[in-house]
């Protein structure tokens, strides 16, 4: 029987059982990803052609499913610029205010404002923007196979569980930049997703990396 790549909840434990027969000659490691918010986008700047953004965050109240329907929360994390002729690193921390919202439980929308401030390797920054988002509440097991085509068949199983919110938004933002010794200003469109946190172990067939080292 052939295995094919899917996601989809042990729901028995006949079913793990069954996947555990799978994993004679794997390698297990563990795995955990935070709850996250990570937004993309581009636009305009005063000193520059163009630019592309990144911003990447941990969000931990959307760990909680009650809080689904929060008028507030906030966010800290990494974020990168890139231009025509610069990039830029950094950390940022946002707050965001939510007067619009509307629930039925365990999904939500939400618009609101937010506003932070950002520290780049090349000075400081800090931006005010408008957002909206459509999240859902999502939490179980989760199980999913990924196969390598170039290795003979050669897969990887994860298994774990997930929990908090997964959504999609959009936002705009006007920024400001004072980076070597000037002030820089940004129009920026983003579209932003969050994702539930993630626990659990991996495991990767042993042959798959013998067959690595063998080809180098």
């Amino acid at each position: 029987m052939r295995f094919h790549p899917s996601v989809r909840p042990l729901r028995r434990p006949s079913a793990v059982l069954a996947a555990a027969a799978l994993f004679a000659g794997c390698i297990p490691l563990p795995y955990a990803t935070p709850p996250a918010r990570v937004s993309v986008g581009g636009g305009v700047a005063s000193e520059r052609d163009g630019v592309f953004a990144v911003r990447a965050g941990v969000a931990p109240q959307q760990l909680v499913e009650s809080t689904i329907g929060r008028e507030w929360d906030v966010e800290a994390g990494y974020v990168f610029e890139g231009g025509s002729d610069a990039e830029r690193h950094g950390g940022f921390l946002t707050g965001r205010w939510w007067p619009a919202r509307g629930m039925r439980a365990p999904s939500a929308s939400r618009f609101g404002f937010e506003g932070g401030a950002s520290v780049f390797d090349s000075g400081p920054g800090a931006h005010v923007g408008l957002t909206f988002e459509v999240a859902r509440f999502v939490e179980g097991p989760h199980a999913s196979l990924d196969r390598d085509d170039d290795s003979d068949g050669d897969e990887t199983i994860f298994l774990g569980v997930h929990f908090g919110e997964l959504a999609i938004g959009v936002g705009i933002d006007g920024a400001w930049r004072h980076v070597d010794g000037r002030d820089e200003w940004l129009a920026l469109g983003l579209l932003t997703v969050r994702l539930p946190a993630a626990f659990g172990v991996a495991f990767v067939p042993i042959w798959q990396a013998s067959s690595s080292e063998t080809g180098q």
